[in-house]
């Protein structure tokens, strides 16, 4: 080691409070770097098995392929691996009662299928051979068809056929306007089965798919069935544009073809550009927040450090040290600080995170999924060496400006540190309310300011970037936390049940629910009953936004302004107690003959020009009517039967004047406040009949309040096996919502977390360069001592210079903090429409924080040097 590194050494050992201050910010820098990046890999690679738990692991999809299309696939070079499963057909099931979902799908699968597709069981096993089956458990829940281990099951397999066409499970059951049946089942064969187990039905099946999805065992002489063949492709990106490619080529035959879209999304091949720009702006913010806090820090220490060694270099210098030696000394300084701070920095924020995700995870799980999936630690490669490389450069450039600075003065000038000083005397000049104020002191330490503006500048330029850093990063926290809440809806209720009704049928909403609530547990109960359709909007009481919305040619006046409107009816002790509530008159939202509606015209909805979700009002009066578009089932009925095919959708069209006398977005107890692109009004129960026919009603919901809402979900869907109702329509809202209270709660952990890292980011920045500075004007203190200047006239002149930095560095900081959260905004706003606002409180912390973090840091230094000897002090070099 040669001498210069030995000095630098020596040095940094004699400046311990520096040293470990610098270090400090160098770990945090590099901790904080590495906890983001460390965590965005964790939960990309949890959000991957949560989609491959879901839906499987796969990338495409042919459905109805032909035999050998398997083996076709593989020869192309984008495919991976690939698998199959062998469609063996449909069969009818006359035991199941729900006429949209008749059938049992049977598919022969292999090993390969199994280790790939979430087949989650939930009794028995898996098949072992084609005489085995298990079917999905919302065979039960919804068919009523009760399936146990053991039982046997014969199935007359064949294909749906609708004239020429075959159909397949994303065709639903077609039916004619009547409701009778249009396709038929063509039986091919006749297979006997024994149940051996149940499981989960796919999340990724189809709404209307017309068949439960069973598995078996594919035959070994499977030719002539068709297939769904599944592959995996080496890049992700390329995946949709190969699955056109294919649909064009004569070597393979299929109906059509399909993406995993939630794991092509986490694989980086989402198809939504703003799902990456939110995630991708928030990041480099956040990032961006960090590396800039980290420098001003770091290379504070590093400019303090030079001005310390600057007679040091002098003297150096005029022995013969040339300045490519001197700037290696500075240099070797920061590569000894940043292997000591880079890898705990490291260490420090893998395990940070890793403890965050052992505390938090469970409840960051629930919160993304209802998979079964943890998220654990993933620590990439990657991330850690971004980490490593942000860290040494950052380290770099601050340590190699100050030391260019430096190198460039002459001996003589840094021996006699004349430099720092360059003022006219017409600059000394000082305000005559300083004088007032703080008396000769004040005027003491204004002129101090004033002749050295580096040293100055450097505590104004850290107490800047402290406000900056702080309001920044609370705001960012603000702006996620609206996110957050913008996504969540909470309702007043913790269960609901969902029944439908045809024309004719007895509304008896009220006796299941007196039924429903003698169930232990529950603690309020009520009912609703609904209605949707489109409604046409009269363009006088339309808003610019919603004409807007609906049509892009906003000349066409002979448009119709249709929305979907949602009409509910409560029960009428519920409405009239809202009307109480606010005020409103009984008689009027009650009319038997001409009732009110309650109105709620908050929509939103995805905007293809802006690409993101706008919210807006429909209306532009507070008292208007809309048209709601029903069927005329009477005229239907009337119709003689050969001539009702010739019916269209316009010749049923019957429309309803539906007034409304309030407008809110607070409406009555059990109503939905679900915000797209929809309109809600609301009428009590005994009134609804007479503004819209209950043969246009079809739908009511039942809702429970309940103490321990798992407990009475499970109680209420025996109670309704029970009465014979499909459980199904069974949904835990009380689930929905500890989920969403999870999303605040990661929020809060994460977001409060970095506020925490960031301020002590800033704190030590703004420490380290004012408890510095104090030490480097001992000799000016002491010469202030020995003249007679009283330790009642140093606090005066040190509280004096504490205000003036706090007041320069809130007067820089604030604006620019401003200026960084519309940036902050600019990001969110790209995917979610919101107004811009500054966060107040921050600002009042930061105000206060502010002059609590330099006062304290300058009684500190004070304290250290009271006991000063002013001989002593005098002759010393700052070493």
């Amino acid at each position: 080691m040669n001498v210069f590194n030995k000095v630098t050494l020596s040095t940094l050992k004699k400046n311990k409070t520096r040293t470990i201050v610098t270090i400090i910010g160098i770990i945090l820098s590099a901790a904080m770097i590495t906890a983001i990046t460390t965590f965005i890999s964790s939960f990309q690679n949890y959000m991957v098995d949560v989609a491959i738990y879901n839906n499987g692991n796969w990338h495409g999809v042919l459905y109805d392929a032909e035999d050998g299309s398997m083996e076709t696939l593989k020869k192309e070079s984008l495919v991976t691996t690939a698998y199959e499963a062998q469609i063996l057909g449909y069969a009818l099931m006359e035991e199941i009662e729900i006429d949209s979902k008749p059938y049992i799908y049977v598919l022969g699968i292999d090993d390969a299928f199994t280790e790939n597709m979430p087949i989650h069981l939930t009794s028995g096993r898996l098949p072992e051979n084609s005489k085995e089956i298990i079917v999905p458990t919302d065979l039960r829940s919804t068919g009523r068809l009760d399936l146990k281990l053991g039982d046997s099951l014969k199935l007359s397999l064949g294909d749906r056929i609708l004239g020429d066409i075959s159909l397949n499970q994303s065709n639903g059951v077609q039916f004619d306007e009547k409701g009778k049946k249009l396709e038929e089942l063509v039986v091919r064969e006749e297979r006997a089965y024994t149940v051996v187990g149940t499981y989960e039905t796919p999340s990724y099946e189809d709404f209307i798919s017309p068949g439960y999805k069973a598995l078996t065992i594919k035959d070994n002489n499977s030719e002539g069935y068709l297939r769904d063949v599944y592959f995996k492709a080496s890049e992700s990106t390329e995946v949709r544009g190969f699955l056109k490619e294919l649909s064009s080529k004569e070597t393979l035959s299929f109906d059509k073809y399909s993406t995993n879209y939630e794991l092509l999304k986490y694989s980086g091949a989402s198809l939504n550009e703003n799902y990456y720009t939110v995630l991708y702006g928030l990041s480099a913010i956040l990032i961006g927040l960090i590396i800039f806090g980290s420098v001003s820090l770091i290379y504070n220490a590093f400019a303090i450090s030079v001005s310390e060694r600057t007679k040091q270099f002098g003297l150096l210098s005029s022995i013969g040290a040339t300045k490519k030696q001197l700037r290696s000394s500075v240099l070797f300084e920061g590569f000894v600080l940043s292997i000591i701070g880079i890898p705990l920095g490291i260490l420090s924020g893998i395990l940070g995170i890793g403890v965050t995700l052992v505390l938090i995870g469970n409840k960051f799980s629930s919160m993304m999924s209802d998979a079964p999936v943890a998220i654990n630690l993933h620590v990439s490669l990657l991330s850690v060496v971004a980490a490593v490389i942000l860290g040494v450069i950052t380290v770099f450039i601050s340590a190699y400006i100050p030391s260019r600075r430096a190198t460039r003065i002459t001996a003589i000038e840094a021996i006699r540190q004349s430099s720092d000083i360059k003022i006219k005397k017409k600059k000394l000049k000082t305000n005559p309310l300083v004088y007032k104020i703080f008396g000769l002191e004040g005027i003491l330490a204004e002129k101090h300011y004033k002749r050295n503006k580096k040293r100055y500048r450097a505590t104004v330029f850290s107490l800047f970037i402290s406000v900056v850093l702080f309001i920044s990063a609370s705001s960012l926290v603000s702006y996620l936390s609206y996110g957050a809440d913008q996504s969540i809806e909470v309702r007043e209720y913790d269960i609901s049940y969902s029944k439908s009704y045809t024309d004719g049928a007895e509304r008896d909403l009220d006796k299941l629910k007196e039924k429903l609530s003698s169930v232990e547990g529950v603690t309020k109960s009520g009912y609703v009953y609904f209605s949707g359709a489109s409604s046409i909007v009269d363009e006088t009481n339309a808003s610019l936004e919603f004409k807007e919305m609906r049509f892009k040619d906003m000349h066409s006046t002979d448009m119709e302004l249709y929305i979907h409107t949602t009409v509910y009816g409560v029960e009428d002790s519920v409405f009239i107690e809202y009307l109480e509530e606010n005020n409103l008159d009984k008689e009027l939202y009650m009319n038997p003959e001409k009732p009110l509606a309650i109105a709620s015209d908050r929509v939103r909805v995805y905007d293809d020009t802006k690409e993101k979700f706008v919210t807006f009002n429909v209306f532009n009066e507070k008292q208007g009517v809309v048209q709601y578009r029903g069927s005329d089932i009477e005229k239907y009925d009337s119709t003689p039967e050969s001539e009702r095919e010739s019916l269209t959708a316009e010749d049923l069209d019957v429309y309803y004047p539906l007034e409304y006398g309030y407008l809110t977005d607070e409406l009555p107890y059990g109503t939905s406040k679900d915000r797209g692109f929809n309109l809600t009004l609301v009428y009590a129960e005994s009134v609804i009949g007479n503004a819209l026919p209950w043969n246009q009603i079809l739908n009511g919901d039942i809702y429970f309040s309940a103490e321990d809402h798992t407990a009475v979900f499970e109680k209420l869907s025996d109670a309704l096996w029970d009465l014979g109702e499909p459980t199904n329509r069974l949904t835990n809202y009380a689930a929905w919502e500890d989920s969403d209270r999870n999303v605040i709660l990661i929020i809060n952990v994460f977001s409060y977390g970095f506020i925490v890292l960031i301020s002590l980011i800033a704190v030590a920045n703004v420490f380290n360069t004012i408890t510095t500075g104090i030490n480097l004007r001992r000799r000016e203190f002491a010469m202030l001592k020995s003249v007679g200047m009283t330790e009642k006239g140093f606090k005066r002149m040190m509280s004096f210079e504490s205000i003036l930095y706090g007041v320069k560095g809130l007067i820089y900081g604030i604006p620019v903090a401003v200026l960084v959260t519309y940036g902050i905004y600019l990001s969110m706003n790209s995917g979610l429409e919101m107004s811009f606002y500054m966060p107040l409180m921050p600002v009042i912390i930061s105000v206060f924080s502010v002059f609590a973090v330099v006062f304290s840091s300058t009684i500190y230094s004070m304290r250290k040097i009271k006991k000063d000897n002013p001989i002593d002090a005098l002759r010393n070099e700052n070493l």
